[in-house]
């Protein structure tokens, strides 16, 4: 895990030296990992992408924090769809993957349906909180990267 966390110090660094502002460095991270933390799985790697693009930002930067979010965003999936159900009093979600079957085995529109408003309602609470983790994020990654390249500087 050290040898990880080094490695990953020493990408910023490189990144630095390479003319990279810390702004720009500590705006991919936040994003990255915000985004990394998106509750539709399969779409945060085009999302960062579209991301890094519209705002010049670093790709591999940001790929990079959003793939190493992945278990933070395993960790989030539960409690942005049980928030969403009790936001749109749409009772607890607490689906299982047996449930999840029959429900599409049943009647497959109506899972559908029902699976697509539940990831609505997911989605909505990530919106809610991903301004404020990435304020909070950019925040703590600038500090870090301006320390970084008063070291490099040395």
């Amino acid at each position: 895990m050290k040898n990880i966390y080094r490695r990953l110090i020493q990408i910023v660094k490189d990144f630095l030296n390479q003319g990279a502002t810390p702004h720009d460095l500590a705006l991919a991270i936040a994003l990255g990992v915000i985004v990394g933390m998106f509750p539709v799985q399969g779409t945060t790697a085009l999302i960062c992408t579209l991301i890094a693009v519209l705002f010049r930002l670093n790709l591999i930067i940001i790929q990079l924090a959003n793939y190493l979010s992945f278990p933070l965003m395993m960790l989030m999936l539960v409690p942005f769809y049980t928030i969403g159900h009790s936001l749109f009093n749409k009772g607890s979600f607490e689906w299982t993957f047996n449930e999840m079957i029959r429900l599409f085995q049943t009647n497959f529109w109506a899972g559908v349906s029902e699976l697509s408003w539940s990831i609505g309602y997911a989605v909505l609470v990530w919106l809610i909180f991903a301004p404020v983790g990435i304020l909070i994020l950019y925040i703590i990654s600038i500090k870090v990267i301006r320390r970084l390249k008063v070291e490099t500087q040395s």
